[in-house]
Parts: structure tokens; sequence; C-alpha cells
């Protein structure tokens, strides 16, 4: 039977402990120093998707803040377009007592490819994909040039 003996001479606590008692002990302190090790790897893990996830939700809340922001330029867009088509249907009202006034077709196209723009830069953010863009005249023609990477 395993014992351990306590004795106290000249001030120093002494300790004398059977051989099998003393290898279970140290088997034990293996096992706890394992566990801590296991422990400490965990919690490692554990920060590190931690980190990620902060980083995931910073990249969403930037890509949402882009979306509200292209949103935004897209409604003022079309409450252009609206404006343009009102100002042009009160030209084309007031057209029958004026023959020859003209409606603003160039208002209408400039305002509409201003939410066809922000429409493909916001699909783009979205799908994280660069867009460049530009304008090209030909002749008479403005053509907005699109380019999805």
């Amino acid at each position: 039977m395993p014992f351990i003996e306590l004795s106290h001479r000249g001030g120093q606590l002494n300790m004398v402990m059977d051989l099998r008692l003393f290898r279970e002990v140290r088997k034990l302190a293996g096992q706890t120093k394992k566990s801590i090790a296991g422990i400490d790897e965990i919690v490692q893990s554990s920060n590190e998707y931690m980190k990620d996830v902060v980083d995931s939700a910073l990249s969403v809340k930037e890509v949402v803040q882009a979306g509200e922001k292209e949103s935004g330029l897209t409604e003022n867009s079309f409450n252009e377009i609206i404006g343009i088509i009102k100002g042009n249907i009160m030209d084309c009202r007031n057209g029958n007592d004026n023959p020859g006034k003209s409606v603003n077709h160039q208002g209408n196209r400039s305002a509409a490819e201003k939410v066809s723009r922000h429409a493909l830069q916001m699909n783009c953010r979205m799908e994280n994909r660069p867009l460049h863009t530009g304008l090209s005249s030909h002749g008479n023609a403005h053509v907005l040039i699109t380019i999805l990477l």
C-alpha cells in the first residue's frame, strides 16, 4: 500500500513517498500539463476564430455602407429622371401651344445612364468585383463603357 511520510527537521519539511505513489503523481502531473496545453490551444483557436468573425463583420459593414451610398445616388438619379420626365410631359402639354419647342432627350439619357451606372456599381460591390467605367464619344452619341473584371 502506498504511503507518504512527512517530517520536520531543522526547519525543513521532508516528505518520503512510496515509489508507486511517486510514479502516479508524476503521471498525473504529466496529464495535467497536457490538458493545460490542450486548453491553451483551444483558447488560441477561439481567439483566431473571433478575430476572423470581427474582420468579417467589419467587411460586411463596409459593403453595407457602400451599398447605402450607392442606393442614395441611385435614388437621386431616379428622382432626376422623374423630374425630367415630368418636365418633358409639361413641355409636351405646352408644346401643343408652342409647336417648335423641343423635349429634353439628353437629360433623360444622362439620368438613365447614372441609374444604370449606380446599379452596376452596387452589383459589383456585392459580388466583390472591380469595376471600371468611362465615357466614349462617337459622333453625336455618348456611350457609357463599363468593364467588369
